[in-house]
């Protein structure tokens, strides 16, 4: 997906020193991301979301654990709304690059 490639080269980037496995969970969650930013820049959605007519979500779902989580943007975090305890403890943490948002 060409979108998806900013994030996937800041990344790669940013988190050299990380495993390609945590790479990969960055690169799905700064994607989601991105998506949020792109979808802002159709001029009816943006006037919207300002109006506050419309909210946009962010949400991840990881399949293995079975953890849900939404992007807070007042926390610049996904928190867990659906999160087994044990198994997703480590995904509240902000593994992506701090530039990915912006």
């Amino acid at each position: 997906m060409r979108i998806a490639e900013p994030v996937a080269q800041r990344v790669r980037r940013e988190l050299a020193h990380r495993s390609s496995e945590e790479q990969h969970h960055a690169c799905e969650l700064a994607s989601i991301l991105q998506s949020l930013d792109n979808l802002l820049t159709y001029p009816w959605l943006k006037r919207r979301v300002e109006q506050g007519v419309l909210k946009l979500h962010g949400w991840y779902f990881n399949i293995d654990s079975g953890a849900l989580m939404a992007y807070s943007a007042r926390q610049q975090q996904f928190l867990p709304l659906v999160c087994p305890i044990e198994r997703a403890r480590h995904l509240h943490e902000r593994p992506w690059p701090d530039s990915a948002k912006t």
